[in-house]
């Protein structure tokens, strides 16, 4: 789970992760929730990721705001891209849009029963996900309204915050189930050359 306020980099990670995905020659699928194909992969020539070397070949990407269906078929709609497609990884951008489509009444719970049915489906077929989930402010940086941390094996928090006039990008591992990771808050910039990340002082890091 990537989770950030809104301009803290949550697509342009995914976006990186997905590129990655598929020079290692996997099948990624990507499914976005508020912007149309074109416009991510316009977006992401940016910073140096070329998305359209994958498109038609190992990436799929799947424009569909959930408003336009209800949860259920929304769901059933994902699990069948899933089968026919067969990805080793997926990709959800943003997860909290999920919670749009659960109608008026008791819509978080039923987006986080979606989001439990459909992980479990990703992870009964060994399918890599990872999934952005767009919060309020930084004050809320370690909640989510659908309450699914619980469900994460590895959670990525981005802040933007502003620092003498500058606003800067922020990068910490919340928390990563398995394995050493650093607790230091890393600075993220994106640039033509990429994803940049440098460490606390002293330390070296990219």
């Amino acid at each position: 789970l990537i989770s950030g306020t809104t301009g803290a980099g949550k697509t342009t990670i995914l976006s990186k992760f997905a590129y990655e995905a598929c020079r290692r020659g996997e099948r990624c699928l990507y499914f976005a929730n508020e912007e149309p194909a074109d416009q991510i992969i316009r977006n992401m020539e940016s910073v140096g990721i070329q998305l359209k070397d994958h498109i038609d070949d190992k990436l799929m990407i799947h424009s569909n705001r959930p408003t336009s269906l209800g949860l259920e078929s929304h769901l059933t709609g994902m699990q069948d891209l899933l089968m026919d497609f067969k990805p080793d990884t997926v990709l959800v951008d943003p997860v909290t849009s999920l919670a749009a489509a659960g109608g008026p009444s008791n819509r978080v719970s039923n987006a986080k029963n979606l989001f439990i049915r459909f992980t479990d489906f990703l992870k009964s077929r060994g399918v890599t996900s990872l999934f952005t989930y767009l919060i309020r402010s930084p004050v809320t940086a370690t909640q989510t309204e659908l309450e699914i941390s619980s469900l994460i094996d590895t959670w990525i928090v981005l802040e933007h915050v502003r620092t003498n006039g500058d606003y800067k990008r922020l990068l910490r591992i919340l928390k990563s189930r398995g394995m050493d990771h650093s607790s230091s808050v890393a600075e993220m910039k994106f640039s033509e050359r990429g994803i940049l990340i440098k460490g606390d002082p002293g330390e070296s890091g990219r």
